[in-house]
């Protein structure tokens, strides 16, 4: 008998180690895989503004710098996508249009452009072609680089190498997006390039894409913003952005504590071509004894005691029942919190992509017809500005509450940061229509809101709605979709919804 019953505290103790390993395998999975999220779908926002900036400057070319920073302003782009530094347009030009080009830039300025004297390229010296700003919209800290300068040139004063020209032409030979080297000068900052042809298209060949190239557009996002923002209450993780350039996989921006070789790790890509990826490491729990020690003192424990009172085995095993669900329910709080948002309760940016694309898998299995909506609160930073953060915390509340109990059983609300939130939508929800969906919203959110924290105050809130209809892309795409109808009802006046069309 007392052999079973130390055969049976050293097997509690394997088994209380396993338990313990597999839970903390769980929860690190689960909030990394919520940090990775969060941040690829900020930069994958990022890039899709760039891309829509491509089709803004293929469409015309001849657009203006105030042109420009009014379509930027339009969009709301400075507070519906937070770690962006800048936007703007690099053009290729002819040695034999320098002058001309010269005269053009002098005579439209920019903030980060306004050219005081002659226009100097930088570096100096003749070349074929320049590569060189012509727009820009920048609400980053101010540019250290020269307004002039050619980011084409092979070498750079100060830097050797130049950090760019492989990029550019790296991008203008594939026709996707291509990333620079980190710049000592710009610590966290993350380069991207899109070129842009005359035909508004990607030609087929590698020559006739340098033949129809007209120059790239950029974006400038402070990656370690966006990393420190997704990483809040988990300050142990640390986030990388990497990025594949001319072959090798480079840090663009990274924050956190160093970790050792054998830390968990996670990787989420950004892109479907693989250009770059988001990496979390480290275990977000570190308290206490290793899963090992845990054991060896559950097994050790078990052994004092049977040696000592058979009939403690049975308190031993009720208190090792509680402390089984102990780690249950703590685990169980620490998924829940993981998967939902802290301020409004409903499910977070990981939960709603999880649920979208089981939506996809039903919609396509069955032939439901389904639906996802992206809600964007028209001004809400006036809110905050004028009445303070908690009666915005307050309000972001009260639009949850609205739009949940606006839902049928089968639909999904969600926030995925800010004032942004997302409704998954199927089956009979849309037996009128994705159309009558979104009119739906605008009429739930229309009656003004009456707070608790402003009691005197009517708050009127308006909201765009971008939808967009299940087809046969992926959860990313679909919301993508939606998101660039929200763009399109931005760009329309704004307190409307607008259907993606392809």
């Amino acid at each position: 008998m007392l052999l079973l019953l130390v055969t049976g505290s050293v097997v509690a103790g394997v088994r209380w180690r396993s338990d313990v390993d597999r839970e903390r395998t769980t929860v690190f999975r689960t909030t990394a895989s919520a940090i990775a999220s969060s941040v690829a779908t900020t930069l994958r926002r990022q890039t899709d503004l760039t891309t829509v900036e491509r089709a803004l400057i293929a469409i015309n070319p001849n657009v203006t710098n105030k042109e420009f920073g009014r379509w930027f302003d339009h969009l709301d782009a400075a507070e519906r996508y937070p770690g962006g530094l800048g936007f703007g347009f690099v053009q290729l030009v002819p040695a034999a249009d320098l002058g001309a080009f010269a005269a053009l830039v002098k005579s439209d300025p920019a903030n980060a452009l306004d050219i005081n004297g002659a226009y100097q390229v930088f570096p100096p010296g003749a070349r074929p072609s320049y590569c060189l700003l012509r727009l820009i919209v920048w609400t980053g800290p101010p540019n250290q680089l020269p307004p002039t300068m050619d980011y084409c040139a092979p070498t750079v004063p100060g830097f050797g190498m130049s950090p760019t020209a492989n990029t550019f032409a790296a991008a203008r030979d594939s026709g996707n997006l291509a990333l620079a080297y980190p710049v000592a000068l710009y610590p966290g900052e993350i380069f991207a390039f899109l070129p842009v042809y005359k035909s508004g298209t990607t030609p087929a060949t590698v020559a006739e894409r340098r033949a129809d190239l007209i120059g790239w557009v950029a974006g400038t996002f402070d990656g370690k913003a966006i990393i420190e923002a997704a990483r809040q209450g988990h300050p142990e993780m640390r986030v990388e952005v990497l990025g594949v350039i001319a072959g090798a996989q480079v840090s663009l921006a990274a924050d956190g504590p160093a970790t050792s070789a054998h830390a968990p790790s996670l990787t989420v890509p950004v892109d479907k071509g693989g250009t770059w990826s988001v990496r979390v490491t480290g275990s977000p729990i570190s308290e206490g004894l290793s899963a090992t020690g845990q054991g060896v003192v559950i097994g050790a424990l078990g052994i004092v005691i049977a040696l000592l009172v058979f009939g403690v085995i049975e308190v031993l095993l009720r208190s090792r029942d509680r402390a089984y669900r102990l780690v249950r329910e703590q685990t169980d709080e620490l998924r829940y919190r993981a998967l939902h948002d802290d301020l409004t309760g409903l499910p977070n940016r990981a939960l709603i992509m999880d649920r979208l694309d089981h939506l996809l898998s039903r919609s396509r299995r069955k032939g439901i017809p389904a639906a996802v909506l992206f809600i964007d609160l028209d001004g809400f930073k006036d809110v905050n500005d004028s009445y303070g953060h908690a009666v915005g915390d307050a309000l972001l509340r009260a639009v949850a509450g609205r739009l949940t109990a606006s839902l049928r059983e089968s639909d999904t609300a969600g926030r995925i940061g800010g004032d942004e939130f997302v409704v998954l939508a199927e089956g009979t929800s849309l037996d009128e229509g994705a159309a009558k969906v979104g009119a739906r919203v605008l009429d739930v959110l229309r009656e003004p809101f009456r707070l608790a924290e402003l009691p005197d105050v009517a708050l009127d809130v308006r909201a765009s709605v971008g939808v967009a209809v299940v087809g046969d892309g992926t959860a990313d795409d679909v919301l993508r979709n939606a998101d660039i109808a929200l763009y399109e009802a931005k760009a329309a006046g704004k307190a409307r919804y607008m259907v993606y069309s392809g």
